[in-house]
């Protein structure tokens, strides 16, 4: 889904120390609010940010920072790492075969000691089904789920996935638990198997003893109310709390100092192409206007260093796509020239942009989110940047609803786009047509064209392919990219087959994948991120 993103503009500037329970280079007084105090601390205890006044269930928390901090409370069957590999958790193993996965689990229990079965994942999954928010999106593959025993659990599939372990982030709480109140009504939080668990005292964690993995340094975790943005803010400046996370889709600046540990997300900018349009439906032209695109500067001056220069359409962090996908960093006008002059446009104008023999120049439209400030700076650098490759670029800058209404009826040449790309890597909803999001996808009759310049693919055989076979259709008409996925799919396609493919097609042209950061006290160490789980390695942590 496209999100609708207010871009944060980071302010690097040091002006304070974060402290808590770790150790800091600056000594805190105790800090207050009307409820809780933080007191001085032990080198056993950190401390983050929660909201009171919201769940530490995962499947009903609303406020960003008690979803992370549920992560601590909470063990899913597998998470993703850094380079967006899967990781057994809950899961002993993932057996996948055709349209069925079987996980079989951990010898684990919950905190209260009662056994994880296969019956409390089928439970949690469908909480997760039922919740609408991002669990039920990448379950979207799932029929049905059953227990076919106390610690085997089968997933039925509409379709065969190799990817589909990755998709299996759910988080695992005991069944019924999440009904459990308290003498108010209030809901308490559910029962999980995670590295911490809330203690007797309030806005406290206590290390849960009977975790089935390492047991760290890290004995407490106190938690500081922070209902809002400003009170966030407050505590970061003044110190009080161990960690901050953001994904930049907040407005606020931020100002603080500490470790700095960058966090792969699978969200990648393009630029959308209306291939409807006479000139964009040849290759040559997306080609062109790809090599002309300096990423590495968008990522400096539109998004301040919060972003890597996209290679292809999976993030550089993929190692199985890295070898074949070939998008360059920087720009690289030879390209750019030596496909304008495949279409006919060999000469330029007193303007500096190139024409065909007719005099006639190539004009596109460039329609942004103007309520996303990295985008609008993007959107003026890539005007720029093509315009200096002899390509004009007009920009038409609009509010969100309208943007969605214009690329829903297809009324563009080129827009910036953003989409959190699935955990199984999963793009057809983009890259082929009929997708929800494959706005201005026309793709039933690809032509024969090739990348100028890209260096040339081997074959599992050893020959060289000149793009011929990835060019062709089947006696239906499907496109080279649903072929690719299709064979994907049954298991005689790679991920970097996909990958390579989707390189010589250039539905849309990747620009960027973006970064969240973790900031953290810096005397903790052994701190390893990822998107699923920013605290993935917190059972490791030590403080110096």
């Amino acid at each position: 889904m496209i999100k609708k993103s207010i871009s944060l503009i980071l302010v690097f500037a040091v002006v304070l120390c974060i402290g808590g329970c770790g150790k800091s280079k600056k000594s805190n007084s105790n800090i207050a609010d009307s409820d809780n105090t933080v007191k001085k601390h032990s080198p056993s205890c950190i401390t983050l940010l929660f909201n009171k006044t919201d769940s530490l269930n995962p499947y009903t928390a609303k406020t960003e920072n008690n979803r992370l901090v549920a992560k601590l409370i909470f063990e899913p069957l597998v998470k993703t790492d850094n380079n967006l590999q899967p990781v057994n958790r809950l899961a002993e193993s993932v057996k996948l075969e055709g349209r069925n996965c079987t996980v079989t689990l951990k010898n684990a229990v919950f905190s209260d000691q009662s056994p994880v079965t296969a019956s409390d994942v089928v439970y949690s999954y469908n909480l997760a089904k039922g919740y609408g928010g991002l669990y039920t999106a990448h379950l979207y593959e799932v029929t049905s789920v059953s227990a076919i025993s106390d610690n085997t659990v089968s997933f039925n599939l509409s379709m065969a996935d190799p990817y589909f372990a990755n998709l299996l982030d759910f988080p695992i709480l005991k069944s019924g638990s999440d009904k459990i109140t308290d003498s108010d009504g209030t809901a308490k939080t559910p029962i999980g198997c995670g590295r911490y668990t809330p203690a007797d005292e309030p806005f406290l964690l206590k290390q849960n003893a009977s975790f089935f993995g390492t047991k760290g340094d890290i004995k407490e975790i106190k938690l500081i109310h922070a209902p809002d943005s400003d009170s966030v803010s407050h505590y970061i400046e003044i110190g009080a709390t161990d960690f901050y996370y953001s994904d930049f889709s907040g407005n606020n600046i931020v100002r603080m100092s500490g470790s700095r540990t960058d966090v792969n997300l699978n969200t990648l900018i393009y630029l959308g192409v209306n291939t409807f349009s006479p000139v964009l439906k040849e290759k040559y032209l997306r080609y062109a206007v790809s090599s002309a695109i300096d990423r590495k500067a968008l990522c400096k001056d539109a998004f301040f260093d919060s972003a890597t220069p996209a290679s292809g359409y999976f993030s550089p962090a993929l190692a199985e796509a890295r070898a074949v996908q070939s998008l360059k960093p920087t720009s690289d006008l030879q390209i750019t020239v030596d496909n304008l002059s495949k279409m006919g446009y060999n000469d330029r104008n007193q303007d500096g942009y190139f024409v065909d023999r007719n005099g006639n120049r190539i004009v596109l439209r460039l329609l942004v989110n103007k309520e996303s400030q990295s985008k609008l700076i993007a959107a003026k650098l890539i005007a720029e940047q093509l315009k200096s490759a002899g390509i004009e670029v007009k920009i038409t800058e609009c509010g969100y609803a309208e943007f969605v209404r214009l690329i829903s009826a297809n009324a563009f040449d080129l827009y910036l786009g953003e989409i959190s790309v699935l955990p199984n890597f999963d793009l057809t909803q983009l890259v082929i047509k009929g997708g929800s999001v494959a706005y201005g996808l026309n793709n039933e009759k690809p032509d024969e064209t090739k990348p100028d310049g890209e260096q040339t693919e081997k074959t599992q055989d050893g020959n060289e392919n000149n793009g011929d076979d990835t060019a062709s259709t089947d006696d239906r008409g499907d496109s080279p990219v649903k072929l690719i996925y299709d064979e994907f799919r049954s298991g005689t396609a790679s991920i970097s087959d996909v990958a390579g493919t989707l390189i010589t097609e250039m539905p849309q042209i990747p620009l960027l994948f973006k970064h969240g950061i973790l900031f953290s006290n810096e005397s903790i160490q052994n701190i390893t991120v990822s998107e699923c789980d920013i605290f993935f390695s917190a059972e490791n942590y030590k403080i110096k």
